[in-house]
């Protein structure tokens, strides 16, 4: 079945006048006629699908004029070659290396990928839950949970990914907001003393945790390693033996923590 591209959509209507509507030859003719076709659109808002990574790379070149694009992270694959031909991203010589040290799995999303996740690496290592109550009334602190992970001698997760009704509980009592910063505040301080404690591996899960700890971490640099799921790379921290995974609640598959341990320490 051909995908279009849409040339354009109208103001108010996500669903365009067939009129405005390309074919799926014109996506296959290469960035060159997709950008022709582009900047003959009587519209600015422009709206393109794909059925494969060669697709997304021609759009991604099609629109290195554009000013504003959004979409789904796979329009990225087709952006990188257009900062590289203004010098704006320089490949690295040095080839990816992993770190073996000490390891930690920090979840603080509760999406249903993550839950399963979590429920997975429960049956094969150390696992322990922190409830926004316990960070809040402050029966619980990152110290002492930095030392529990410590002891440990397989790689522990400490996550807060909590059944939805457990959740909505906890932001019913102290408020949405306050629960929210509360378990990031948490977990920014729990990675930046199991850094400094050592750790070299650190796995996060959620978007909201993963800003949090690269917040607290003072993490300027990155260089982006192997993919580990799909929108999920390892990565180093610049100028640190520390290797990071930092993931959105429902990316990867259900051994997703387990799989991402052996990329952060053999990759």
């Amino acid at each position: 079945m051909p995908i279009p591209l849409k040339a354009s959509i109208n103001q108010y209507s996500i669903t365009p006048p067939k009129k405005d509507m390309q074919s799926y030859a014109d996506i296959e003719s290469g960035p060159d006629h997709i950008e022709q076709l582009m900047a003959a659109a009587p519209k600015s808002m422009i709206v393109t699908d794909a059925i494969n990574d060669q697709h997304l790379r021609d759009i991604g070149t099609a629109c290195k004029t554009r000013k504003l694009l959004t979409g789904g992270s796979g329009l990225a694959i087709g952006l990188p070659d257009n900062f590289r031909h203004e010098g704006l991203i320089k490949t690295s010589s040095n080839p990816w290396h992993g770190e073996s040290g000490k390891a930690v799995i920090l979840s603080g999303s509760c999406s249903i990928a993550t839950r399963e996740q979590v429920a997975q690496y429960k049956t094969c290592g150390p696992a322990r839950e922190v409830t926004a109550a316990e960070i809040i009334e402050g029966t619980t602190s990152a110290a002492e949970i930095a030392a529990w992970a410590l002891e440990q001698t397989q790689v522990p997760l400490i996550f807060t990914s909590a059944d939805p009704q457990i959740v909505h509980a906890a932001q019913d009592k102290y408020g949405r907001e306050k629960s929210a910063s509360a378990i990031e505040s948490f977990f920014g301080q729990l990675a930046n003393q199991l850094a400094n404690d050592g750790v070299s591996r650190i796995i996060t899960a959620g978007g909201e945790t993963s800003g949090a700890v690269v917040l607290a971490l003072n993490i300027d640099a990155l260089e982006i390693g192997p993919e580990i799921a799909a929108g999920v790379p390892a990565m180093r921290v610049t100028g640190r033996d520390l290797v990071i995974a930092l993931k959105s609640g429902n990316f990867g598959q259900k051994d997703f923590f387990k799989h991402a341990l052996e990329v952060l320490e053999h990759a």
